[in-house]
């Protein structure tokens, strides 16, 4: 049986994240959890109670927005995963995420495009005008910083003009890509990756947002280019992911978006939480029926 790994990459323990749990329950998939180390009252207990797929709960980091340690939570979640089998896809999901097909679509669909790498990718030539900095320079304090950009936001953002006028530039030789975080990988990806985790830290480390960047730069610069999954819908990479990105940072899906999600193609969307449940709820009686 080819088995895939979901991880996920979560901050509470609420109805949401419980719901996501319940809809990837089934033989076929295991579990890897990284629960922010920041949530001091977790407790595995107010988990939801797999009936199929066994839950592993890996070792927690606090992970902070912006920072490095979002990409360490994902290495984490890779390389507890790959240590357990070689999986036919990953799928790296947050807890505010959820399935909109059932399990047998989505298997049927990874099986049907098997050794794609499902990564999107926001354009085919990096923009260093917009995101350059984010890799050029270094960026101290970023993981102090989370999303408050108060007196150390612009001490960073200080640092960050003086090293441009210096002419800091570091990272010349990388072909650097930006897009969606959250992707489904084949376990020849995951392998090389995490053979190359020093070459990630050596480029990523001290950035901002490298969330957006590593997974995708690597497919470019480590020759997985020529297996990026191509949408023939919409005819570029695609992660099938349904995020809406004009309507919020993302927006969060509510009752009244049920038919945008019932009649995409895409298999996972996000995000969703527990204060517009009736839409997560909605898609969970629809799904397990």
């Amino acid at each position: 049986m080819k088995k895939h790994a979901y991880l996920i990459i979560a901050h509470a323990v609420d109805k949401t994240l419980n719901t996501l749990l319940e809809l990837i329950d089934d033989p076929r998939n295991d579990v890897f959890l990284h629960m922010d180390k920041k949530n001091k009252s977790f407790n595995k207990d107010d988990l939801y109670k797999f009936k199929h797929s066994p839950l592993y709960l890996t070792d927690r980091i606090s992970v902070n927005w912006g920072g490095y340690s979002l990409v360490c939570s994902e290495l984490i979640l890779f390389e507890a995963a790959h240590a357990k089998q070689n999986y036919q896809y990953y799928h790296l999901v947050s807890g505010v995420d959820l399935p909109i097909k059932t399990q047998d679509q989505i298997h049927q669909f990874f099986d049907e495009n098997n050794g794609k790498e499902f990564i999107s990718f926001e354009s085919k030539v990096f923009s260093g005008h917009l995101y350059g900095e984010r890799i050029w320079q270094y960026h101290f304090f970023q993981e102090f910083i989370g999303r408050k950009a108060f007196f150390l936001g612009k001490i960073e953002a200080l640092s960050v003009k003086l090293q441009a006028l210096l002419g800091v530039h570091r990272n010349r030789d990388v072909n650097f890509q930006k897009g969606c975080q959250w992707v489904s990988v084949t376990n020849a990806f995951v392998s090389e990756l995490l053979r190359n985790k020093e070459w990630v830290e050596r480029v990523f480390k001290f950035s901002f947002g490298a969330d957006e960047l590593y997974k995708h730069t690597f497919a470019i610069n480590f020759g997985f280019a020529d297996k990026i999954y191509i949408s023939t819908k919409e005819n570029k990479p695609s992660s099938m992911r349904l995020i809406d990105w004009t309507r919020g940072r993302p927006y969060l899906w509510k009752e009244s978006d049920w038919d945008i999600i019932m009649h995409s193609d895409k298999l996972f969307a996000r995000k969703f939480n527990d204060s517009e449940y009736g839409i997560v709820d909605h898609i969970k009686r629809h799904l397990l029926g």
